[in-house]
């Protein structure tokens, strides 16, 4: 939106765009009622709410790795065993492999949006533990001086020698993997608008798409 908002504003004199952020379940009743003409979720529509008007547009799909040291022998995880060490639950390698070493999770600070956000879709249960930090190259620098360090990364993070990605649930985050949306730690994020919507909203829905190159759409009923 930083490249959007004023590149679409100057091609629209006397048109304003206005950000709010209100959760995902909040935004999509408040785009039902117009209030709102266009929201960025990766919550998909269900069936009543297609049926009520609304419409989803894929912009991009987010992708995080679990990263470890790279001294850690274990290659892969299954999704469950990732949720359970970030919560705690598992506090030690030995409970998943033959490393006797205690278990040292790092993330970002609890109210990063892009953490706050996976963390809600892949692991909705989750209490995580451990080490909060300011950025994500200090999470990674923290578990590549760990021999016992985990985190959960977006992907374009993990891009370091300094620490290993695993597997999950036996899909490595390979390109083929990725671009069939078959790795468990991936989600669509959604460009969401109604049918309703008057012609500006219309016009930067279509130029945000043109922007993001992913002109895919989500059917419902109607269509």
């Amino acid at each position: 939106m930083d490249r959007v908002k004023p590149a679409f504003e100057k091609s629209h004199p006397g048109f304003e765009i206005y950000m709010f952020h209100p959760g995902p379940e909040q935004g999509l009743q408040e785009l039902m009622r117009g209030n709102l003409d266009l929201i960025l979720t990766s919550l998909p529509l269900s069936y009543a709410q297609k049926k009520q008007g609304l419409r989803q547009l894929v912009m991009d799909r987010k992708h995080w790795v679990a990263i470890v040291n790279p001294t850690n022998p274990i290659q892969a995880l299954s999704k469950t065993q990732v949720g359970e060490i970030l919560d705690g639950r598992i506090h030690n390698w030995s409970a998943i492999s033959r490393l006797f070493m205690d278990v040292e999770t790092f993330h970002r600070a609890k109210d990063e949006p892009s953490q706050k956000q996976a963390w809600h879709l892949l692991f909705p249960e989750l209490k995580v533990k451990g080490s909060g930090e300011p950025t994500w190259a200090d999470v990674v620098s923290r578990v590549s001086k760990a021999p016992g360090g985990i985190a959960i990364v977006p992907l374009e993070e993990a891009r370091s020698s300094r620490v290993k990605v695993l597997a999950i649930d036996g899909k490595r985050a390979s390109w083929q993997a990725l671009r069939e949306g078959s790795y468990p730690l991936s989600f669509d994020r959604y460009l969401t608008y109604n049918l309703d919507s008057k012609r500006p909203a219309r016009e930067l829905r279509d130029y945000m798409m043109n922007v993001e190159s992913r002109p895919a759409a989500v059917a419902g009923p109607g269509r």
